[in-house]
Formats: structure tokens, sequence, C-alpha cells
């Protein structure tokens, strides 16, 4: 079932990043544990395609060293992506990013923290647990530490 951990039965949690501290957010965005998921299929597509083209160009006598210092520079200056899927495991809360009109939003995927009082998701993000800081609602689902929220909300 969608949003649902298949081996616990248990709805993963949905975060605003703007519920979250900042220092968090970082961390899950940048940190050594975040793998971003978008430049590594992006780089994947490009490097098979670079090789394929350059396969073609020495077929036809036209190129004859392929160089991958060169080609991850390229790549490098050249990749912009806005919207980046960031996956990792953080303090034993296992998450991905996601984005919802723009906003930056994390799946809970693992926690060890979970609540019975999370709100239910819109269609959007169907079957899973909002989680806020200070929740009323009658939902279970992963949640994340106490103190990874904003102290401003």
């Amino acid at each position: 079932m969608l949003n649902i951990n298949p081996e616990t039965n248990i709805a993963y949690g949905y975060v605003s990043a703007n519920e979250l501290d900042s220092e968090i957010v970082d961390i899950l965005m940048f940190g050594s544990q975040a793998r971003n998921l978008s430049y590594q299929e992006a780089y994947q597509e490009a490097f098979k395609k670079a090789l394929n083209d350059h396969a073609e160009c020495e077929e036809n006598g036209t190129i004859s060293d392929f160089d991958e210092n060169e080609f991850d520079e390229d790549f490098n200056d050249n990749y912009d992506n806005y919207e980046p899927i960031i996956e990792g495991t953080y303090q034993n809360v296992k998450y991905v990013s996601s984005w919802l009109g723009g906003a930056l939003n994390f799946f809970i995927l693992y926690s060890p923290f979970i609540t019975e009082n999370g709100l239910k998701a819109s269609p959007c993000v169907p079957n899973a647990c909002i989680i806020k800081k200070n929740m009323d609602g009658n939902t279970q689902g992963y949640t994340v530490p106490n103190d990874w929220f904003s102290e401003y909300i």
C-alpha cells in the first residue's frame, strides 16, 4: 500500500521542512549521510550517453579518447536541480525528501518514534501521516524526535 512501510505496516510520516529546525533540515539535505538520488540518476544517464556518443564517434574515426575527469568536471559545472531527491538515515530515522508544490517536505520511512496523534494526509500523499510539533489528530505513523522540531512553531 502506498506510503505505508511494507515491513511494519506503519504509515510513513510526512513533515514540512518548515516544521523542523533549520539546522536539522541542513543536516538532512547536506550531511554526510545524505545521498542525492537526483544527482546520481542524472550523472548515470549523462555518463551512459557520453560513452555511447564516444563509441559512435570512435566508429566514425572522429574522436580517440574519453576523458572521465573532463566529463565529471563538465557535468558538475552544468548540473542544476532545484528540487533534489535526498535520502538518508540520521539518528536512526530513515527519510527521503519530497517536493510538493515546490515546498520541501520529508517522508519518514522508518523511525524508532511513532505517533498516534498524526493527521490524516491529503490525497497528494495518500495513507501518509502528517506530523507536526503539536499534533492533535488520530492517525498513527512514524515521526521524528521532538528536538528536531523548530522551537518557533
